[in-house]
């Protein structure tokens, strides 16, 4: 193919690629994608789990309230009876028990014990007789507490604060982390694009030498190993050029799997995000935040105090 075609073609097809490009920054692909991922929907669901058992466990300190029904006990048999006589007669028995009852139960944290109160009422029914009795429990008051026993309600209240703070601040902990992977892989397509960019404009001037090079070998201005060396450096361009172009779809691929299935690809551009100026840190504050927010030395106070309430329950 004639040089000059080749030039003409090549400048056609980045002028179409521009003009077909949509732009993405930063801040889109993250707000776009984020919640797509499924580390940012494990992240979640561990966040609730951790929620729901911290509002299951301030629920059992609450006054629990149950009622204890027993469906009627409906029994029909017959037993024998000896007569006077030395005969056996079989008489029917039809019996019937049921029961209802209501029991409030509320836990007493400082002492490891429960207070209750109680309320029931039994049916005993005989039909064979056609007889019926009652048994009742007004109310009955009481109090369950262990002596010298385990109290779990004072570690409960040391320890369940805490898992929710720690799921909390690993929550936030892996939603930076997930962003910092999706900045990561950002920049990867771009320093892809950026790549092939400058190698479309590396071979667009070796084309342009190449087809001087002929000009001037025909004119006898050039030797031969003077243009085969040019054409040699167009080669290699079209190599480095196909390399950055595999490169850049490798980038999207992998940006693509960790956001879950995005359809983002090379008509997207991505847009070199802005200059920001770093904002002064104060290193006491950091060593502060850090301190009482990172996950793992959370995790650490709660193995300690799961430790100590395990030789003291043993």
């Amino acid at each position: 193919m004639n040089k000059s075609i080749k030039l003409i073609i090549i400048f056609l097809s980045i002028n179409s690629i521009v003009i077909g490009q949509n732009t993405m920054t930063l801040e889109e692909v993250i707000n776009s994608y984020f919640e797509r991922t499924n580390a940012a929907k494990i992240n979640t669901i561990g966040k609730n789990i951790a929620t729901s058992n911290f509002l299951l466990y301030k629920a059992g300190m609450k006054p629990q309230v149950s009622l204890n029904f027993q469906v009627p006990n409906y029994s029909k048999t017959s037993v024998q009876i000896v007569q006077p006589n030395g005969s056996i007669a079989f008489q029917s028995i039809s019996q019937n028990n049921s029961l209802v009852g209501l029991q409030l139960e509320q836990a007493i944290p400082w002492t490891g014990g429960t207070f209750f109160a109680l309320s029931e009422l039994r049916r005993f029914d005989d039909f064979s007789t056609d007889f019926n009795s009652y048994n009742g429990i007004p109310i009955r008051l009481g109090i369950n507490i262990p002596v010298l026993g385990f109290n779990p309600y004072k570690w409960d209240k040391l320890i369940q604060p805490l898992e929710l703070n720690a799921a909390i601040s690993t929550y936030k902990f892996e939603t930076e982390n997930i962003k910092s992977n999706i900045v990561q892989l950002y920049f990867d397509v771009l320093i892809a694009q950026t790549a092939k960019q400058i190698a479309v404009t590396n071979k667009i001037s070796h084309i342009r030498l190449d087809t001087i090079a002929v000009e001037k070998f025909e004119l006898g201005k050039i030797s031969r190993e003077e243009k085969l060396q040019i054409e040699t450096g167009l080669e290699n361009s079209e190599i480095v050029l196909k390399q950055y172009q595999y490169d850049e779809v490798t980038s999207f691929n992998s940006l693509n799997s960790y956001l879950n299935g995005a359809q983002l690809d090379s008509t997207i551009k991505f847009v070199i995000p802005a200059v920001l100026i770093p904002a002064k840190i104060n290193d006491q504050e950091i060593i502060a935040l850090a301190t009482r927010n990172y996950p793992q030395l959370l995790r650490n106070k709660i193995n300690i105090l799961e430790a100590k309430r395990n030789i003291v329950q043993d």
